[in-house]
């Protein structure tokens, strides 16, 4: 393989394993988890995922969190609903 392709190669890999992770970003990220849901999900995946100064994703990753992407997403479907049964009551 030339070296131009074998590169490109290679950055391909890397943007699908990172597209791979986008639905755990998109979890983790969200604004409507409660301190409730974090320790609900903690609970789960048998560690702190409290978002903090030290929070990254490779830390994440390095606990397997991906392991628990159903749960993560299980909560934010609560939320995302949470949130707009809130607005309908205001």
């Amino acid at each position: 393989m030339e070296a131009p392709a074998k590169i490109a190669e290679e950055c391909k890999a890397k943007i699908t394993g990172f597209q791979e992770l986008l639905p755990l970003i998109t979890a983790i990220c969200n604004a409507g988890l409660h301190e409730r849901h974090w320790e609900q999900i903690a609970t789960v995946v048998g560690f702190d995922v409290r978002p903090d100064e030290v929070t990254s994703l490779r830390r994440l990753l390095d606990y397997n969190i991906q392991d628990h992407i159903k749960v993560c997403h299980a909560y934010l479907a609560c939320c995302g609903l949470a949130t707009q049964c809130s607005h309908l009551v205001c």
